[in-house]
């Protein structure tokens, strides 16, 4: 079967007369996998954890939001243990969230907040 998912995405902006009012609609993707998983994980600013992948082996896309309501909670997203060699690649702001389409390479990504022990809540569609 073809085209399970639609993604879709907007950005709107009014600000010292600049307009930007980006709506492209949505596409349709397809997906191989059979799964789908709603997680939470709380994060902390001490030590970086592994990302909790739940049942999904081989994630596709990634919809996370930092459920944090205090301005100093952000959360980082890290390619593997950012105290080996992994590199942070995604910061979410508390109430905001980030959707994207999960890199094959990003095979153990690891979570931590830059204070505190903000609570991270995702969606995983596997591949």
């Amino acid at each position: 079967m073809a085209n399970e998912m639609t993604v879709s995405c907007a950005l709107r902006f009014s600000k010292g007369g600049v307009v930007i009012d980006s709506n492209n609609g949505s596409f349709n993707s397809d997906v191989t996998g059979e799964d789908g998983a709603v997680l939470t994980q709380v994060t902390s600013s001490v030590t970086p954890a592994p990302l909790n992948k739940g049942s999904i082996t081989t994630p596709g896309w990634i919809k996370a939001r930092n459920l944090s309501s205090t301005s100093a909670e952000i959360i980082r997203l890290a390619t593997s243990d950012p105290g080996v060699a992994g590199v942070y690649f995604c910061k979410i702001h508390p109430g905001t969230e980030v959707l994207f389409k999960w890199d094959e390479n990003l095979t153990a990504p690891y979570v931590k907040a830059d204070s505190g022990s903000p609570l991270l809540m995702y969606e995983l569609i596997e591949a």
